[in-house]
């Protein structure tokens, strides 16, 4: 039975309503306070009304969850992503988990997760890729230069991979070459040492 605002919609017209708003934040980028309201507006009474299909249920619990994410309300959202979790355990959501305890500095819970997620020997090499990232974000939060240093060594090297495929027609030589003297190689390490500057001075060697 759905209840609230929603109660003159049946959970089709719900359900659609939800799909176009989902569809809709994901256009603007996540920018959109209203987009976030109307997903958890239109979620909540499709939750509420007791759908029996496990995969369904969690989608919205999922759906909810980034929406709470948008708005910053990161206790709610881990409780609804730790729901979709257990109904189906997909690792975009367990990784989000991770993402989510790092937001609230509960540095304590990211790291299991993400730690959890990257000793997982099932796990794709773009997914394992995709945790040294985050580790390398939780570590700099946390202070820990030397795991911080491991990780983004690391995601240096994945992004230098990426461009190696992205010009795979050029030689190993003229790619390397491009890779590391170029606008963007000067780049990936520029990125990275001032992503995690702390004042002018730092700022001023990431120039340098």
């Amino acid at each position: 039975k759905l209840v609230g605002a929603h109660k003159s919609m049946n959970l089709t017209q719900l359900v659609d309503r939800h799909i176009v708003e989902l569809n809709l934040r994901i256009d603007t980028l996540g920018r959109s306070r209203i987009n976030a309201e109307w997903l958890i507006e239109t979620s909540t009474p499709i939750i509420e009304a007791g759908v029996a299909d496990k995969g369904t249920l969690s989608f919205f619990y999922n759906s909810r969850a980034w929406a709470y994410e948008e708005l910053e309300e990161f206790d709610q959202a881990i409780d609804d992503i730790k729901k979709s979790i257990e109904l189906n355990p997909l690792y975009s959501r367990k990784k989000k988990l991770g993402q989510l305890y790092l937001h609230k500095k509960n540095y304590h819970d990211a790291e299991t997760v993400f730690l959890n997620l990257y000793s997982d020997e099932t796990l794709p090499s773009a997914g394992r890729e995709s945790i040294e990232a985050d580790l390398m974000a939780l570590y700099w939060q946390m202070g820990d230069k030397e795991r911080m240093s491991f990780f983004m060594t690391k995601d240096i090297e994945n992004i230098k991979k990426e461009a190696r495929n992205a010009f795979a027609f050029l030689n190993e030589k003229e790619r390397e070459d491009f890779i590391n003297k170029s606008l963007l190689g000067t780049s990936i390490y520029f990125d990275m040492y001032t992503s995690f500057s702390v004042g002018d001075e730092q700022w001023s060697k990431g120039n340098e």
